[in-house]
């Protein structure tokens, strides 16, 4: 399994024992967790009080809510995403289609991996353009 010492990864997911899982694994693995948070508005203001997050894991429906405006922002950052979900690849927008995937079937070194994976390509999927308007 990748080592992740001194990574600082973002966690949002609204279900606890999924929530627990991903922190506990991706400790495990060395990385410094922010979150988990259950909620858009609560990530968003993790977000806003950590600037130096290097990779998120996301699921795609936080309490009703769709985690896109959080995924966004750290596009804007260049923050690499791994979406990890119950939702099918058809629930991603575009912009977001080369950022990782996982079910929440998956395990640990699966989603070690893929957080590894991400780290080392940097933020260069899914980033969006800003708009003029």
């Amino acid at each position: 399994m990748p080592d992740l010492q001194q990574l600082r990864v973002l966690v949002a997911e609204d279900e606890f024992f999924v929530a627990n899982d991903i922190a506990l694994w991706l400790e495990k693995a060395g990385a410094t967790i922010i979150g988990p948070t259950p909620t858009v508005k609560e990530t968003l203001k993790s977000l806003a009080q950590a600037f130096d997050v290097q990779v998120a894991v996301l699921d795609i429906n936080l309490n009703g809510e769709l985690i896109f405006p959080v995924a966004d922002e750290l596009a804007l950052r260049s923050v690499p995403v791994v979406f990890f979900s119950g939702y099918d690849d058809m629930s991603v927008p575009e912009r977001f289609r080369s950022a990782a995937r996982l079910s929440k079937c998956a395990g640990a070194s699966d989603l070690v991996n893929a957080v590894f994976e991400q780290h080392l390509r940097g933020g260069n999927q899914g980033e969006i353009q800003r708009q003029s308007g």
